[in-house]
């Protein structure tokens, strides 16, 4: 259930709005810079074999954000509604889940911009098959972390820890100098990923259907989905 300090705001952006992605990408910027130590959720969900885009966050921070994601899609429509969460809904089949990362967190994930296609088309093509009694959520929960001495500490240490990891993994397989290649490659991927700005993420999937076991079933589906962005 929705906590009482928050609000649940509905998102309608145009379809043929151009470089969503991009604006998206900028909303993020524009948050980090202005929210510390605050939680927002970013929440897609299928009910009535509808696909609707949630944010949530705390009431305070309502107009904030709200000028914020107008800023980058100035023809989007906001509404304050109610939570999606029913209660009735552990009386029925539910299954969920919270992804987690195989590798370090300094190692990135592919972008939408090494997709040839939409990035999202194979969840969606997930949420938007669940029946009519069904509910599919994907919530995606960030906290901006400040770009401080800290964080770059951590972040050189885990990036030597992992690059020693490397050189005993790759030794065994290819010639020192594929090794080295990789090696390089993969701090390439590291510097490129520290020049964003840094966020606690978790995601979180639950699946809604006429049983549990199904409801098991369809939710395996679905983090299937999620492993395209592996690198």
């Amino acid at each position: 259930m929705l906590p009482k300090n928050k609000v649940l705001l509905l998102i309608r952006i145009p379809q043929e709005i151009e470089k969503r992605v991009l604006s998206f990408e900028q909303l993020l910027v524009n948050i980090h810079e202005i929210l510390h130590h605050h939680v927002v959720a970013f929440e897609v969900t299928s009910y009535n074999q509808h696909i609707y885009f949630f944010v949530c966050i705390e009431k305070n921070l309502k107009e904030l954000i709200e000028g914020q994601i107008y800023a980058q899609y100035p023809f989007c429509e906001i509404e304050e509604v109610s939570d999606y969460v029913k209660p009735d809904v552990l009386d029925r089949g539910f299954a969920g889940t919270e992804l987690k990362l195989l590798r370090s967190d300094i190692i990135p994930i592919k972008t939408f911009k090494e997709f040839e296609g939409d990035s999202l088309a194979g969840i969606f093509s997930v949420m938007t098959k669940a029946q009519e009694e069904e509910q599919v959520w994907v919530q995606v929960f960030v906290e901006p972390v400040a770009d401080d001495w800290k964080l770059n500490f951590i972040r050189s240490w885990k990036m030597k820890l992992n690059n020693f990891k490397l050189y005993f993994r790759f030794k065994n397989y290819f010639k020192m100098s594929s090794a080295k290649s990789m090696r390089e490659m993969e701090k390439e991927a590291y510097k490129h990923k520290a020049d964003h700005h840094t966020y606690l993420t978790a995601i979180r999937l639950a699946f809604v259907s006429t049983n549990k076991e199904k409801a098991h079933q369809k939710l395996s589906v679905l983090v299937k989905a999620f492993l395209q962005f592996n690198t």
